[in-house]
C-alpha cells in the first residue's frame, strides 16, 4: 500500500506479535464504553466475527507498524 502510492520510501514494516489480540482489546474496550447496547452490537458484529475468524484462520485483522521515509518533492497524493 505505501509503496504503491510513491509519496514514501517504506524502510521497515512489520505485523505486531499481539496484533489480533490488540484487535480484540480495541472491541472489548469499545463495547464497554458503548454499554454493549443492540445498536453498538449490530453494527459491530462484522467486527467480532473476523475476529473469531482470525483465531483459527488466515488472513485475519491485525496491526502492524511501519517506518516511512517521505519521498522528495512529493506533496500532494498520486491518483491512478
Amino acid at each position: 500500500m505505501f509503496e504503491r502510492c510513491e509519496l514514501v520510501d517504506v524502510l521497515e514494516c512489520s505485523e505486531l506479535e499481539d496484533g489480533l489480540v490488540m484487535w480484540e482489546d480495541e472491541f472489548l474496550y469499545r463495547g464497554d464504553n458503548a454499554s454493549w447496547s443492540g445498536a453498538w452490537l449490530a453494527e459491530h458484529r462484522w467486527l467480532a466475527e473476523q475476529i473469531l475468524y482470525g483465531r483459527d484462520h488466515h488472513p485475519y485483522l491485525t496491526h502492524f507498524i511501519a517506518t516511512v521515509e517521505k519521498r522528495p518533492g512529493t506533496s500532494r497524493r498520486r491518483t491512478s
